[in-house]
């Protein structure tokens, strides 16, 4: 199989492992801070499987396009709570992307080849969601740091 047809077999994989961990980075960043999360969609579409893990109900869902994590943002202690909350997981793409392309550097081969274009995928998707646009995390973050209160920066609202 050339290497482009297994860029595309590892994509889907790869892409719903870095939702959740993007997923997984706000979560624990939250809980750490002290602020509850209540629920974490991990991919979007029709709900595939969900249970409780740790009082929190995860669900995983058929596409790897996005995800979301319902913590109550309005119980945190100061903005740059806020701020570390959403930041945390374009934070993790980002150091995922860099992996990747790094063994895209250092990997003989196909498995270059491949390690380089996922990377370039996760680091798109890290890219897009730092770009303020409406509701994502970047517009979350740039609101909570022209010190909006946290119900006007999101407070409530899901990371996404």
């Amino acid at each position: 199989m050339s290497a482009l047809l297994w860029t595309l077999a590892l994509l889907w994989p790869v892409l719903f492992i870095a939702v959740a961990t993007h997923e997984l980075a706000h979560t624990v960043t939250a809980r750490l801070l002290g602020i509850p999360v209540r629920s974490v969609d991990i991919g979007a579409g029709q709900e595939v499987a969900a249970m409780t893990v740790a009082g929190i109900r995860v669900s995983l869902r058929r596409r790897p396009s996005g995800g979301f994590t319902d913590a109550d943002l309005s119980a945190a202690r100061s903005r740059w709570h806020v701020i570390a909350t959403v930041a945390a997981g374009p934070a993790v793409n980002a150091i995922e992307a860099v992996a990747l392309l790094l063994i895209g550097r250092v990997a003989p081969g196909t498995p270059r080849d491949m390690a380089a274009a996922l990377g370039a995928a996760i680091g798109l998707v890290a890219i897009l969601q730092v770009i303020p646009n409406q509701d994502n995390d970047g517009a979350l973050i740039i609101r909570a740091l022209r010190g909006h209160t946290v119900q006007e920066a999101g407070g409530g609202s899901p990371c996404r």
